[in-house]
């Protein structure tokens, strides 16, 4: 049995050993004690031993970590020594987290030797290339199966340059931002200096970079002098080690109105409309959220009244301005508008929109130029008619002509026209018309039109006249039965107008003439109820050949019948 020795078991162990056959030395017990001769437990052990048997030693640390500062991807180095009995094992911890080998980091746990009766035990960290995330408290853990020792926590710090700089932009006014930046990672080192830089939206190249005199990791700038409406990219950065990488933020100038558009061009499209196209500011100022087009009619630019306006939506550089009087003179102006109102007007355009058809004239009279269109006795007179009218309100071009038509009185296509070309400026016009085709006492209708370089306008209203009575073709005249000397008739079939009587017309001519006297001619007027005529021989003057003849009489006589001859054969004086 264990505690006992020698060939019959009768042995009991000396004092110092224990177990079967007494095989096992006794522990560390406390002075003046011996272990238990079967299983070598004591009843105290002498310090720093431990344990039934007083034969183990807790690990401890005896040699703490040290901290250190590093810069960044430099080699940082941490070591821990420790003792116990049995040699304890070496654990590290980053914070909370324990360190696996690889990735840039070893770790060498080497054998001490002995101190006194402990074994001891040298561990060494070494971090390769010392990066941010390496920042922080370092321990090492000993163990054994008495126990464990944690060191003294070790910090790493490692420098860096600055970063992760947050940089914030917000507009003042129309020509100012704000800038305000916090520095995330200082490095492990005071910031000396930041600095900042902008541009615009869209363009290629930074402003210099210039110090803010902010050596804090939260600072504030304002930039000045920036155009309105615009948007700037502003970058921030710090140095310590070294300039951090930029930190970068965005914002937009309040908008303010915009300036004048520019190449403003208007062109005619048609006679009552306008197509205008034109340049954004140079200076937009903002998001151009309409234009404003003001316009009038007017011949200079200088005197331009511009009693109209028009505005577009949205940002479009086009439009066309319709509802215009034809072949007229307007000047146009264009401003943009963004949400800080109206800016300044562009220059002045003067178009003139184009010819289109004439306004109708106004026939002021229309009659024939004589009261009778027949010279006693039947010579016709040429047939004229005189028309006058007002210069029509609108031309709507350059005026060329006016165009007179005759049309009878039944209307259809004109039989005359003709041009007038002379006296276009005057405001009344008049135009003698000879044509042969006019007769007397025929009911005709004027128009008149007018013409510009294009087009030709609508015929005035038609205006109606008759022209005057003209000579009236011979009656039929035959010899009266029963009569002396005597005639009678029958109206004629043509008679240019209103016949008003008849003319008996008697020529004497002396049948034997001595003394050389002239004929004698004689006429009797009748009426229209009366269409025979006579009279005695003894009515006539004596030896002498009577001619009679009929003709009929409208505003003057006309053509004369077929002659009847009396003959007196009396002698003497009448």
């Amino acid at each position: 049995a264990a505690g006992w020795y020698d060939a019959f078991c009768d042995q009991e162990c000396p004092d110092g050993f224990y177990g079967h056959y007494c095989g096992e030395s006794c522990g560390n017990c406390v002075t003046g004690t011996v272990c238990e001769k079967t299983d070598g437990r004591c009843s105290g052990c002498e310090e720093p031993w431990v344990g039934d048997t007083c034969k183990i030693i807790p690990a401890t640390v005896s040699d703490d970590p040290e901290s250190f500062t590093v810069v960044v991807n430099n080699e940082a180095t941490f070591s821990c020594t420790g003792r116990g009995v049995p040699a304890p094992t070496v654990t590290w911890y980053h914070g909370a987290e324990v360190i696996t080998p690889g990735a840039g980091i070893s770790i060498a746990d080497t054998d001490g030797g002995l101190v006194g009766e402990q074994h001891v035990t040298h561990s060494t960290l070494t971090i390769t290339s010392a990066r941010r995330q390496d920042n922080g408290q370092y321990v090492c853990i000993l163990s054994n199966v008495a126990g464990n020792d944690t060191s003294q926590a070790a910090t790493l710090v490692v420098q860096e340059r600055p970063d992760d700089v947050t940089v914030n932009v917000t507009a003042v006014n129309s020509t100012a931002l704000h800038v305000t930046w916090a520095i995330g990672v200082t490095g492990n080192l005071d910031i000396i200096d930041s600095q900042v830089r902008y541009k615009r939206s869209g363009a290629a190249s930074w402003s210099d970079w210039a110090s803010t005199g902010v050596s804090d990791v939260n600072g504030e700038v304002y930039i000045y002098s920036l155009r309105s409406g615009v948007q700037y990219h502003v970058q921030v950065r710090a140095y310590s080690l070294g300039w951090s990488t930029p930190g970068t933020g965005a914002g937009t100038t309040d908008d303010a109105p915009p300036g004048s558009p520019q190449n403003l061009q208007a062109a005619p499209t048609s006679h009552s409309s306008v197509h205008l196209t034109w340049e954004p500011p140079i200076e937009p100022s903002g998001e151009i959220l309409n234009y404003t087009v003001r316009y009038g009619p007017s011949e200079s630019c200088r005197e331009a009244e511009s009693p109209h306006q028009v505005t577009t939506s949205g940002g479009s550089t086009t439009t066309v301005i319709g509802d215009l009087v034809p072949y007229t003179d307007y000047t146009f102006r264009v401003r943009g508008a963004t949400s800080a109102g109206g800016g300044d007007f562009s220059d002045c355009r003067v178009t003139r929109t184009l010819e289109y058809y004439p306004a109708a004239p106004v026939v002021q009279t229309f009659a024939d130029q004589h009261d009778c269109n027949c010279r006693t006795p039947n010579l016709p007179r040429p047939v004229q008619l005189r028309v006058a009218w007002r210069r029509p309100d609108h031309i709507h071009g350059q005026l060329q002509a006016y165009r007179v038509s005759l049309y009878n009185r039944t209307g259809g296509e004109p039989f005359y026209q003709e041009n007038m070309t002379s006296g276009l400026q005057q405001e009344n016009l008049t135009a003698v018309i000879t044509s042969p085709h006019l007769q007397p006492a025929r009911n005709y209708s004027v128009t008149v039109s007018a013409m510009n370089t294009l087009y030709r306008g609508n015929e005035s209203h038609p205006f109606m006249t008759r022209t005057s009575d003209g000579c009236p073709d011979a009656p039929t005249v035959t010899r009266l039965a029963n009569s002396e000397c005597g005639v009678n008739w029958t109206a004629p079939t043509v008679t240019r107008g209103r016949l008003t009587g008849y003319n008996v017309i008697y020529v004497d001519t002396p049948l034997h003439n001595p003394d050389g006297s002239e004929p004698g001619i004689s006429r009797d007027p009748l009426g229209l109820d009366e269409q025979q005529w006579s009279k005695s021989l003894a009515e006539l003057p004596a030896n002498s050949l009577v001619r009679v003849t009929v003709r009929a009489v409208t505003c003057a006589e006309g053509d004369k019948g077929e002659e009847v001859t009396c003959q007196v054969s009396r002698v003497g004086k009448k």
